[in-house]
């Protein structure tokens, strides 16, 4: 489900996603969205944050949740911090996943 994303993070400039929530813990249920927690560079906009949920939801067909970094609370990052899973960094190739397994 996951292993195509990384041309949509790149067209987005996106440094780095991490997937968290139910699909980290791989406890979704068909009403589920998708988490990602994501890190961009700091001229990143609203906008372009809707736009790229828009291109993720039109992809995946199905909800996007997405939350960046720079932009949430300690006691928000805490809770992500505890089951988030790194799936995507600029630097790096797409990361396997629990989620690749079930494509």
């Amino acid at each position: 489900m996951l292993k195509n994303l990384h041309q949509i993070w790149k067209k987005h400039n996106i440094q780095k996603v991490y997937l968290f929530g139910s699909y980290s813990r791989n406890e979704q249920k068909p009403s589920s969205d998708i988490d990602f927690l994501i890190e961009h560079d700091i001229g990143f906009s609203l906008f372009d944050l809707i736009k790229l949920q828009l291109d993720l939801e039109k992809k995946l067909q199905i909800d996007i949740d997405l939350i960046s970094n720079n932009s949430i609370s300690k006691y928000v990052k805490n809770s992500i911090n505890k089951d988030k899973i790194l799936i995507y960094s600029q630097n790096r190739k797409f990361q396997k996943t629990e989620l690749q397994q079930n494509d």
